[in-house]
């Protein structure tokens, strides 16, 4: 129940702040808001980078929860070396996608 209420919470929270902007600017919810000047842009980047992370994994768990499951089933039969290997290459595409895309 509890995991159903927060799930749900995130989902429309999220929609909120997509499809409503301006709740976003509103200093009524909070005040820890980023402006953008040129000595925090890269904290912003940072936040939405993380920001947009969270997103696209709470989409692929919420419309694929039992792919999921077996997802982690699998890759906890994977040996370590594998899991390491195809992190390092992952991370190593997403330094050069970084790179091409901002220079």
């Amino acid at each position: 129940m509890i995991r159903q209420w927060s799930y749900r919470r995130i989902v429309i929270f999220s929609a909120i702040l997509v499809l409503q902007p301006q709740i976003l600017r509103s200093k009524r919810l909070w005040d820890f808001r980023f402006v953008a000047s040129p000595e925090n842009v890269l904290i912003a980047d940072i936040f939405t980078v993380f920001a947009l992370v969270l997103v696209f994994e709470g989409v692929v768990y919420a419309l694929f929860p039992s792919q999921m499951k077996t997802f982690m089933e699998r890759m906890m039969e994977m040996p370590t070396s594998s899991l390491r290997n195809s992190g390092l290459v992952a991370a190593v595409a997403g330094v050069l996608l970084v790179w091409l895309i901002r220079g």
